[in-house]
């Protein structure tokens, strides 16, 4: 016996084994029918059936792979479009790689910390990923909380030294707000236009983040952020004190 439970009810264990570090979970569905997605008819008739794999959480240190043996049915309704759908599960994707339950888990992670050393903490937790699936996680993630009045906005790279998108988080709860496409002026000006009650927003020296915010509403106090605003302290002191100084010390 195992510490696991399938992601939905239908599908039934058949078989599990060991590959090296990983268990490979075999089910298959036990539906007598099927609800067609398109015209949501119930549909009795199987075509086919097919395999897939997902990953799932895992087990005692090890990887879980979920081997799903699932049905593809006929749709019998004369007006509609499909003629033949693939079975569909809850708490896994249509066309997903991972079960739902193990997404949300990646998800955490990735919004914990930056991507890279997310990765590294699920290849600890035995969910081996990508710190580029960890990043489209966060793309496709929908955010939609109550908009703070304090806010801190900062860049990151999609692809570095070519796509940028902007992070917004609430400076009280630390909480990411909004992951916007770009780092562009216009962006952010939208967003906070739509967002009207922002009192002040935290930022860097990146001019484009100065202009957004002044073009929504003058009235929002911008400071900088704790760190650039710590190192640009730094670079001011340091040219003070070589301004003062003797280029040349004589040692009599």
């Amino acid at each position: 016996m195992i510490p696991w439970s399938a992601p939905d009810p239908h599908l039934e264990l058949i078989h599990v084994s060991s590959v090296g570090n990983s268990l490979l979970i075999t089910v298959k569905s036990n539906r007598s029918s099927a609800r067609c997605p398109q015209c949501h008819a119930r549909c009795n008739n199987v075509h086919s059936r097919y395999t897939r794999s997902v990953q799932d959480l895992p087990i005692s240190d090890q990887t879980v792979y979920l081997i799903i043996i699932a049905n593809k049915w006929f749709c019998t309704h004369a007006n509609c479009s499909i003629k033949i759908f693939a079975e569909r599960f809850e708490g896994i994707s249509t066309n997903g790689k991972r079960t739902n339950r193990t997404i949300d888990v990646l998800r955490k992670m990735a919004f914990s910390s930056s991507c890279l050393a997310a990765e590294k903490v699920a290849l600890a937790a035995h969910i081996p990923v990508s710190h580029d699936t960890l990043l489209s996680i966060i793309k496709r993630t929908n955010i939609s909380p109550k908009v703070s009045p304090f806010l801190g906005l900062d860049y990151f790279a999609f692809k570095k030294g070519h796509t940028y998108g902007t992070l917004i988080c609430d400076l009280r709860s630390h909480e990411p707000l909004a992951i916007l496409p770009d780092r562009q002026p216009a962006t952010i000006t939208n967003w906070l236009k739509a967002h009207p009650f922002v009192q002040v927003v935290s930022r860097d020296g990146f001019s484009g983040f100065r202009q957004g915010i002044t073009m929504a509403d003058s009235s929002i106090t911008q400071v900088y952020d704790r760190f650039h605003f710590i190192r640009n302290a730094k670079r001011q002191l340091d040219s003070y004190v070589a301004s003062i100084l003797p280029p040349k010390i004589s040692w009599s």
